[in-house]
């Protein structure tokens, strides 16, 4: 039987004057709700089968070389984004459901057996702070349903799944 989950609620993680730095944690069921990480930095940090409900990753939150194994992201009010940067992460066995991806950019991130449902992603053209940014991120294992892809988003350094093609986005040489 799994341990039960260590629960977070309704709190900010990070101090609003000060970046710190969280090297190498190791975060395993801890369920984090209504929780803003604020201004955090984390490198080389583990998250194994962690829960994010209505969280957000705000002003300037980092993460660098961090994996997250089997994690949920869901429910409205779910933003990777405000603004949020993630390098050289890799999320893996993730759900995201109904997450808002605004003001976020990954880059050279991957997203193996991971699932999106109900997932948009929007580009310079879409109103002030709405926009992510993707740079050599591998969806090419993950399985969409109902993603979109809007407002001019570049999407040419980014894998998509085999057979999926967005509407209206031009698609690098990688795609074809």
């Amino acid at each position: 039987m799994p341990a039960p989950f260590q629960r977070i609620t309704k709190t900010q993680i990070g101090n609003r004057l000060l970046r710190s730095v969280v090297e190498d944690g190791r975060f395993s069921r801890v369920f984090y709700e209504d929780v803003s990480f604020h201004k955090r930095h984390f490198r080389g940090c583990n998250w194994s089968d962690c829960r994010f409900q209505r969280c957000s990753f705000r002003s300037g939150t980092r993460f660098e070389d961090c994996v997250f194994e089997v994690c949920k992201f869901d429910r409205q009010h779910t933003y990777m984004g405000g603004p949020s940067f993630f390098v050289n992460c890799r999320f893996e066995g993730c759900r995201f459901e109904n997450v808002q991806f605004w003001k976020s950019t990954f880059e050279r991130c991957s997203f193996p057996k991971s699932k999106f449902v109900n997932v948009m992603f929007y580009g310079p053209e879409a109103p002030a702070g709405w926009q992510a940014e993707l740079r050599e991120v591998d969806f090419s294992a993950a399985e969409f349903e109902f993603v979109d892809f809007r407002c001019g988003i570049d999407l040419s350094s980014t894998r998509l799944p085999p057979g999926f093609t967005p509407e209206n986005v031009a698609i690098g040489p990688s795609q074809k």
